[in-house]
């Protein structure tokens, strides 16, 4: 064996799939070798040594994921790709956790593999793989993040990495991206998640009523405080604090959660002693957060605290090769909380949905997919069924793309050229005095409209 071969291992029990792949890569100069079950590939693993795994997750003879775990425990520096299916959001965030180096869901992408075999080996030697411990196996059914864009790919990723480490994360998006999503998926799968997982927002508070929430008070603290009372600090204990819409917080405020954040310590309102603070805190906003750092309006000592991690949530119209999935998702979870059956959604359904921009994200999609579903009269929610939704809710104005716009004022405009051509026996000059043209203007427009007798 070459000292300097780069080698990789394909595990895969679709035959033809791990052969194509094998011919790809030895293609490009690469020692390659395949194996169609776990325990072939394990015997491949040691006799073969690879720098590099492509490790499906569906294997015959055991889980992909033991696997894993067993090639880590043996030779932690290897760089292990596994491969899923796009609705295994689970197995992807365990893989990550347990020290995969990337993921790849199928059908798979030539151009991805190749940029990950090129990335991978760029690492080998340089940077040595840091293993994450398996953390206890659990259910996230009820909460999907569900996509196969690049973006979400990087989400899913970094929830791995970070959620095993109780550093702070702020989340930017768009309001209804799924930032509290992605806060609860973090948290959820912690070591923490038995602790609470307790939620702020932060624009829906008043002000004067903030401090009490959040730091609790004390008996007789001020009129009305009856009774001592633990605020949300104290109830989260150990576990996440999800600071939502946080850039809305008043600068006093923000002074006393970096106090907070600071010392890890805090006092009821009108109480002295002091209690611990152990949870981890994750921020989110909509707003321009470095804008409104140098504007003076966000504490640059806090944004600082609260960014250990920062993710970025795309909005829905930069992903939109994620709608077909999003949609049938979102279908199946509205169908199971509304008892209104449909086997599923046009085609041509899809094809509409996907030229609009999306301004509300992925909750104005379920909101249009709700009332689609409650008016169909069918088990298929057609074409007709979504535009009636988007012309009746005034979407319209801002529903088809750029390009689809241009064609609908372009039709509109053809129709109204036409009507006063007819309405003069296609007599030029009259027929540009009725649209209030010139008779230039009006050849020039017949011509781009592609109208001629």
């Amino acid at each position: 064996m070459g000292t300097y071969e780069k080698r990789i291992l394909i595990i895969d029990d679709e035959e033809m799939l791990a052969e194509s792949l094998m011919m790809f890569l030895s293609e490009k100069n690469y020692k390659v070798e395949c194996a169609f079950s776990g325990e072939e590939g394990m015997g491949k693993f040691i006799k073969f040594s690879p720098h590099l795994v492509f490790l499906d997750v569906k294997l015959p003879d055991m889980e992909g994921l033991e696997v894993l775990k067993k090639m880590k425990h043996m030779k932690n520096d290897v760089h292990i790709v596994v491969i899923t299916a796009y609705h295994e959001m689970d197995i992807a965030i365990k893989a990550m956790q347990l020290g995969a180096f990337d993921y790849l869901i199928k059908p798979l992408d030539t151009g991805e593999i190749d940029r990950i075999v090129k990335k991978s080996f760029s690492y080998i030697n340089f940077n040595p793989s840091i293993r994450i411990e398996e953390f206890a196996k659990y259910d996230f059914d009820d909460l999907k993040i569900i996509g196969k864009s690049k973006s979400i790919k990087e989400i899913l990723k970094m929830i791995g990495i970070v959620s095993q480490k109780k550093v702070n994360v702020f989340i930017e998006g768009e309001t209804g991206t799924g930032k509290e999503l992605i806060a609860r998926a973090i948290h959820f799968y912690s070591p923490f998640k038995e602790e609470p997982f307790v939620a702020i927002n932060c624009a829906c508070i008043v002000p004067t009523l903030f401090e009490s929430e959040l730091f609790g008070y004390e008996k007789g603290a001020f009129t009305g405080a009856l009774r001592t009372t633990r605020g949300k600090l104290e109830i989260v204990r150990k576990g996440t604090l999800f600071l939502d819409e946080v850039g809305e917080l008043s600068y006093d405020l923000q002074a006393k959660l970096l106090r907070v954040l600071e010392e890890r310590k805090f006092e009821r309102v009108g109480g002295l002693q002091k209690i611990p603070f152990e949870a981890r805190v994750i921020g989110a906003t909509n707003r321009d957060i470095e804008k409104l750092v140098k504007e003076g309006k966000f504490r640059e000592d806090l944004f600082y605290r609260l960014s250990v991690v920062r993710i970025k949530v795309p909005p829905l119209r930069e992903r939109i090769e994620d709608l077909p999935l999003l949609t049938k998702y979102l279908l199946g979870k509205l169908v199971k909380e509304t008892g209104k059956f449909v086997r599923g959604i046009e085609d041509e359904a899809i094809k509409i949905l996907s030229k609009y921009d999306w301004p509300g994200n992925v909750r104005e999609l379920q909101n249009v997919l709700l009332e689609a579903l409650l008016r169909t009269q069918g088990s298929i929610i057609l074409k007709e069924d979504i535009q009636q939704v988007m012309e009746e809710k005034v979407y319209y104005n801002n529903f088809s793309s750029f390009e689809e716009k241009k064609e609908l004022e372009g039709n509109k405009e053809k129709e109204k050229v036409l009507e006063a051509l007819n309405k003069t026996n296609w007599h030029r000059g009259k027929a540009a005095a009725l649209l209030g043209i010139s008779r230039p203007t009006l050849r020039k427009k017949m011509r781009e409209l592609g109208i001629s007798k």
